[in-house]
Order: structure tokens, then sequence, then C-alpha cells
């Protein structure tokens, strides 16, 4: 795993540049509280520069095992955070435009996957509401490198737009239930 203090973060990129500015931020991950709303940081920033509109940067790749790390200090209730920002960089990570994972980042980057999974299955052994169960879901199949399912879940809504003439739908499936 990169220490927060390599000078190599400076190396690294994300989505406004390079990368020196992330080890602050994940440092703050070893106390901040589970994410109340979408601007709640070190999340708000951690999100925007690892993993930006489907996006992943070669800086994301290094974050994921401190991340990981910081998930496995927590309480299964305490890790969802965590989980879906690595397991969203995972699964994004394999759109075609994303840069490969760096060499040096590789084993690390690797090992903190499978930990991720363990640490999901720990959650799914608790009772969690649809958005909740969607997150770890979709971590789970990323995690066990079925990328594109984990996108899939990810994106999964119960109801949707039509690209065409903006109308709202039931999402398939979900209307079975009404």
């Amino acid at each position: 795993m990169l220490s927060l203090d390599d000078q190599r973060w400076n190396q690294l990129n994300h989505a406004y540049g390079t990368a020196g500015d992330i080890p602050a931020l994940l440092e703050q991950l070893k106390s901040a509280p589970p994410q109340k709303g979408y601007d709640g940081e070190p999340w708000f920033s951690l999100w925007s520069a690892l993993c930006h509109q489907y996006d992943v940067y070669s800086a994301s790749y290094a974050a994921v095992p401190h991340i990981i790390a910081a998930a496995a200090e927590r309480i299964p209730r305490e890790r969802l955070d965590h989980l879906l920002l690595s397991g969203s960089i995972e699964a994004f990570s394999h759109l075609g435009d994303a840069p490969p994972i760096p060499d040096e980042l590789k084993e690390a980057y690797v090992s903190a996957l499978n930990q991720a999974k363990e640490l999901t299955l720990d959650c799914l052994r608790l009772e969690w509401d649809e958005t909740g169960l969607r997150t770890l879901l979709g971590s789970a199949a990323a995690f066990s490198s079925k990328p594109q399912l984990g996108c899939a879940i990810f994106e999964l809504e119960q109801e949707t737009e039509c690209p065409h003439c903006e109308k709202s739908f039931t999402t398939r499936g979900y209307d079975l239930f009404h």
C-alpha cells in the first residue's frame, strides 16, 4: 500500500490534477462519521476527485487500499460509504477510457479488493434498506470480477426517465409489484 506520506502521490492524477491532496483526505477517513448527505466531507472531495462522473484515475487505485483499511476498522453498519466508493472505482475501472492500474499499485489494489469482498459479505448479514442493499450487492459484484453487473446494480432505480420522451416510468421488475 502506498504510504500516505509517499511523494509518489504527487505523480498520480485525479479528476482535478495531481493527487498530492488525497492523502490528507484519506487520513480524515479514520475519524469521519458515516456520510449524511452527498456533500459531507471528506467523502464529497474523495468522490469528486477519485470517481468523477464514472471516470477513475491513477490515484483512485492508490486510494482503494486505504479506503478498505479504514472500512475494516469500522463496524459493518458504518462501512457502506467505503464499500460504495471502492466498488464504484473497481466497476468503473473496466470502462474503456479508464487508465490501467500502475504496476507498483496492483498488488495492494488486488489485495484490498479481496478484503473488500469479505467486508461486503459481513455487511450483507445485516438488514438494509433498498439503497443500502443495492450498494452492497453492486459492490459485491464489482469485487467479484463482475464490473458490468456491479454498474447495473448501482444504477438500478425504481423510477427512470425515457431518453426520448422524458416521461417517467417504473423500471422493469419493479412494475410487477404495482
